[in-house]
């Protein structure tokens, strides 16, 4: 990777954390309303009761099933 060498641990800049905080400040744009912020906290909890117990990956893949909290009516 050109340039590569130059960074130091991506640890000790917390890079690690950087993008899911970008991905939080994306979402909160988008929560408009009650139902979005509904599906929003189910799939995250989706997703955070999985996160011990399967593989990296599966959660987020998971948290789709949240999404029809905020297509209820």
């Amino acid at each position: 990777m050109l340039g590569g060498g130059f960074l130091v641990d991506p640890e000790r800049l917390a890079l690690d954390a950087a993008f899911p905080v970008l991905f939080l400040a994306l979402l909160a744009g988008q929560l408009g309303s009650r139902r979005a912020v509904a599906a929003a906290l189910a799939g995250g909890g989706i997703a955070l009761v999985l996160l011990p117990f399967t593989p990296p990956g599966v959660p987020i893949l998971a948290a789709v099933l949240g999404r029809p909290v905020g297509l209820r009516r």
